[in-house]
């Protein structure tokens, strides 16, 4: 017997329900230098882009 098995029909509804009920949620960051390192990152956004200069590297 060729195709797809009960079980197999199954497993698909149950992905596709599990599916319908996911919802996409993302986050949005903020970066906020608080002032204790020598030499503080900074930051400027210019549209979807964020340059980000500075800051103090770790030896």
């Amino acid at each position: 017997m060729s195709g797809l098995g009960f079980t197999h029909w199954g497993a698909l509804v149950a992905i596709a329900v599990g599916v319908s009920f996911c919802t996409i949620d993302y986050a949005n960051a903020q970066i906020t230098p608080d002032g204790t390192l020598p030499n503080n990152t900074s930051v400027t956004q210019d549209g979807k882009t964020f340059d980000i200069t500075g800051g103090t590297q770790v030896t």
